[in-house]
């Protein structure tokens, strides 16, 4: 007959992990370099966002200041025209009001006299920025003021 006998080993102690020392974590921290070129990739791409957003902004800005730009040239044009039968600040402003910036224009001055009139015109417009806010850059300011004079000549070009 076969005895079956149980031997009994002695227990061996569990390996617990140890947390290593405070030093020893900082010098293998400082010298793993796995995902450095990720953070460098997303850096990089932080930054060509902010300066496309730069770009965005400041051609916001262009389009608003050219836009007021050829408003205000405009209607001074029309308004110092000696031709003109209307008022030259309502003229000055209903093209402000037909172009939506009515709320642009500052002021208007009018100097007339027997065979001349001049028209001055002050706008001023305040492009608020999206991506420059990062840098605080709040807002794009832009000031435009037009004179236009208009006087009779004595050698006056015939209307066809």
């Amino acid at each position: 007959m076969t005895r079956l006998t149980h031997r009994s080993t002695s227990q061996q102690p569990r390996k617990t992990w140890q947390v290593p020392p405070a030093p020893k974590r900082l010098a293998r921290f400082g010298k793993d370099e796995s995902g450095v070129m990720t953070m460098f990739g997303i850096m990089m791409l932080m930054m060509m966002l902010l300066v496309g957003g730069i770009g965005v902004d400041l051609m916001r800005n262009e389009m608003e200041r050219t836009r007021l730009q050829s408003t205000v040239d405009r209607a001074v044009l029309a308004a110092a025209d000696l031709d003109q039968t209307r008022d030259p600040e309502l003229v000055v402003a209903d093209y402000f009001d037909k172009a939506g910036m009515s709320s642009y224009l500052s002021n208007v001055t009018v100097d007339e006299g027997l065979n001349y009139r001049i028209v001055m015109a002050n706008a001023r417009t305040v492009t608020p920025t999206q991506f420059m806010r990062l840098m605080a850059w709040t807002s794009c300011l832009y000031r435009r003021s037009a004179p236009q004079r208009s006087a009779s000549r004595t050698s006056r070009s015939p209307k066809c």
